[in-house]
């Protein structure tokens, strides 16, 4: 591994953990496996009627197990402090960048997958009994980086192909879906440092499938039916947007236009 890159890992790993992890409230399972269970942070504030808009978080890290929810647990935070009840769901992931030390195998392809639709199919009702002001039927899906793919991806459930697993006759009840410097296009980001790394799961999809185009996990080629918003800065290079020109809007609105 380059110098240059172990800098940029140490760089961004700092940044990631600069913040104190925030408990949440109550933490339910989706799966007997110890990555399955969702944490679930109570709206603060005056109560909404009918509910709170419900915000699902998926965290990024590349798809790698050497980096779990805790570093998003302060947004998670931070949107209950704003009148949002969160849930912030871990996932199966792979292995690390070589040297890390991750026993996971590489991509960690399909449990990942797996995961992701599974908790957006249990999340209505586990939301239910852990948090009362919820309202499951204001969802936002909002995914960082390589939670950002997966979100992405888990809004375009209906569209892909009639032999997939994770398919759905029907699209999924999102208000919206926000990705935060999405790795939205993985034929681009396999070019890039980020998934280059042998935890990408497109790269785990060529070794099983030989031809990562043909496996239903690149949101760009699967549009999802619920708005979407990309969110990037200027110089995060890591992370393609699939759109050139991404539209940053307010959680709020989307999750409650009558706010």
């Amino acid at each position: 591994m380059p110098d240059d890159a172990v800098a940029r890992e140490a760089a961004e790993a700092d940044s990631l953990f600069a913040h104190p992890p925030v408990p949440p409230e109550a933490t339910l399972r989706y799966g007997e496996h110890p990555d399955q269970l969702v944490d679930f942070y109570a709206p603060r504030g005056p109560e909404h009627p009918g509910g709170h808009p419900l915000v699902l978080v998926l965290h990024g890290g590349a798809w790698r197990a050497t980096y779990d929810r805790a570093h998003l647990t302060p947004f998670a935070g931070l949107l209950a402090r704003r009148g949002f009840a969160v849930a912030l769901a871990e996932y199966r992931r792979g292995a690390g960048l070589p040297g890390q030390g991750a026993k996971a195998r590489p991509g960690r392809w399909p449990e990942t997958f797996d995961d992701i639709a599974t908790v957006l199919d249990t999340l209505p009702g586990l939301a239910r009994k852990a948090l009362l002001r919820a309202d499951p039927a204001r969802t936002v899906l909002c995914g960082h980086s390589s939670g950002g793919h997966l979100a992405l991806w888990a809004a375009a459930r209906h569209v892909l192909p009639a032999d997939a697993p994770w398919r759905r006759a029907e699209p999924p009840a999102l208000r919206g879906v926000v990705a935060l410097a999405p790795l939205a296009d993985l034929a681009l980001a396999r070019e890039r440092a980020c998934a280059r790394a042998p935890s990408s799961p497109s790269s785990a999809a060529r070794r099983r499938s030989g031809n990562a185009c043909r496996t239903p996990i690149r949101p760009v080629c699967c549009r999802p039916a619920s708005r979407r918003h990309l969110c990037r800065g200027a110089t995060t290079p890591k992370s393609p947007p699939a759109s050139p020109s991404p539209s940053p809007t307010r959680l709020r609105r989307r999750a409650n236009p009558r706010a």
